[in-house]
């Protein structure tokens, strides 16, 4: 039975590998996740194909790059990049990403004889991740919660953007204003310490929870035509982001 001898993922802008076959993973397999943009108005992205089992991008082998293009403006979480990972029989891995918004695709194939690493070398990795798996864990963990974070503040933005006035006046300024004082803190600092992270998280969610909680409670008891249309459709947009 052939496995994966090391973990296969891509990274996306944030420095870290993000596993998409695990080490030991029976072959041929695939396996597919949706990735979103990481910037307000992304017109392309690049993804990176990685081999290893470190967290950081820069203690893994990279095995080849490529970039979607022409993906249509819009606010950081709002367009969506389908990714696939097939590998073969004999090892051939092709690694593919979409935005079915444009149209735009594009795929690299990597076979299992070219910029692919030595027994020995991973042999090598698999000891250091071990060697370093607590440090790695607590880096992993911290950039995933800043992540977190940050997908959560876009989220927020992208719900006033694609919600046409279903929000009060009063409930669209709390929203943008806690939004801008989470992403000024998100440009100046890489990426922060887990309790600070945490503070400024249960800050948006402050704003956030009531204005949710309001607009739930006026689809449930308020008969009148405004109520009756605008909560179903804030509702819809919630799903559309992943909120719920």
């Amino acid at each position: 039975m052939d496995v994966t001898p090391l973990s296969l993922g891509i990274e996306v802008e944030d420095g870290v590998m993000h596993v998409m076959l695990p080490r030991n993973t029976t072959i041929p397999t695939k396996i597919q996740k949706v990735y979103r943009s990481r910037e307000d108005n992304q017109t392309s992205v690049r993804f990176s194909v990685y081999e290893g089992e470190r967290t950081r991008i820069s203690d893994n082998n990279l095995l080849g790059t490529f970039n979607l293009h022409g993906i249509p403006p819009a606010p950081c979480g709002v367009a969506k990049f389908p990714t696939y990972f097939d590998i073969s029989a004999d090892g051939i891995l092709t690694v593919f990403a979409e935005n079915k918004e444009s149209g735009s695709k594009n795929t690299i194939t990597i076979k299992n004889n070219i910029g692919r690493l030595s027994s020995s070398e991973i042999k090598r990795l698999v000891r250091e991740a071990e060697k370093y798996k607590l440090d790695d864990e607590k880096h992993r963990k911290k950039v995933e919660l800043r992540n977190t974070f940050e997908t959560y503040a876009f989220k927020m933005r992208s719900m006033v953007y694609l919600s046409g006035g279903t929000l009060s006046l009063d409930d669209q300024e709390k929203v943008e204003n806690a939004v801008y004082k989470a992403t000024q803190w998100l440009s100046n600092n890489e990426v922060g310490k887990t309790d600070e992270i945490n503070g400024r998280m249960k800050a948006l969610q402050n704003v956030w929870d009531p204005i949710i909680s309001k607009l739930y409670q006026q689809g449930d008891t308020d008969s009148s035509p405004s109520s009756s249309t605008d909560a179903p459709k804030f509702q819809k947009i919630l799903r559309s982001l992943g909120f719920f």
